[in-house]
């Protein structure tokens, strides 16, 4: 009987102990895993936002950051958020977790402003890419011009440079989000071009493009128009002033 009795027991705890495995293992897929926000970094330079303009999905961390010597605030045109006084290198963070068009501006000099987009959701397309290079210079040089944009889901991203002379870059390979992408070009005949740049995500969505203006080659004409416009005024002033110069030019 004792025997039959300590059988019952094991076999009663082996039950209770898979009954308590099984509720903990339910337990534990129940619980969904936390997601990690997005993150967009804006910095504050004398006197402008960059870039002063994005667009997110909701839940997205946004850090301004001030790299110029000058103080500077983030703040909210309708007082959603307020950075207060940031001397250079401090930073300023919010998390926008409404979708609505955020308007901001610096509270110390008012004619900075920045638009920040939040969407519902769905995939974005990358931010509006910078572009920077030389505006000017010779047909048969080789220039080079960058180009960086975010993706607000922080997707890989290509880049496409249109010359503005029935030529372009192709679209470049993948980098990631906010990496800066170098192309060459050099222009063969002279005029005026200009240059477009757009980028896209990994799913294809395109950014708004990005324009710069360059001249090829370098106009001097108006240097040299100038120059001499100075030395004929000269001329002029010294032989008002001085006889002996007036009778010197006419020798």
């Amino acid at each position: 009987m004792k025997k039959i009795i300590g059988i019952c027991i094991c076999m009663l705890m082996t039950i209770s102990a898979v009954s308590v495995t099984a509720n903990t293992t339910g337990t534990y897929n129940a619980t969904p895993l936390s997601q990690t926000a997005t993150e967009i970094n804006i910095t504050i330079q004398d006197y402008f936002f960059s870039p002063d303009n994005v667009t997110i999905p909701t839940d997205t961390i946004v850090t301004w950051t001030n790299l110029g010597p000058a103080p500077h605030t983030a703040t909210s045109d309708t007082g959603v958020f307020n950075s207060g006084v940031l001397t250079v290198g401090q930073k300023f963070a919010f998390t926008f977790t409404e979708a609505g068009t955020y308007k901001y501006h610096c509270g110390i000099h008012p004619f900075m402003h920045g638009t920040i987009i939040v969407t519902g959701g769905g995939n974005l397309p990358p931010n509006k890419p910078t572009l920077t290079g030389q505006n000017n210079g010779n047909v048969g040089v080789t220039y080079n011009y960058t180009a960086m944009a975010i993706d607000p889901e922080n997707m890989t991203i290509s880049y496409f440079f249109d010359w503005g002379d029935n030529t372009n870059s192709g679209w470049t390979p993948f980098v990631t989000s906010g990496a800066v992408v170098s192309e060459s070009h050099a222009w063969s005949t002279k005029g005026s071009y200009t240059i477009t740049v757009k980028a896209k995500d990994e799913h294809g969505a395109i950014s708004p493009t990005t324009t710069l203006s360059v001249s090829m080659p370098v106009e001097i004409s108006n240097s040299f128009n100038s120059n001499h416009m100075v030395f004929q005024w000269l001329v002029n002033l010294l032989n008002h002033l001085s006889p002996q110069f007036r009778d010197f030019i006419h020798a």
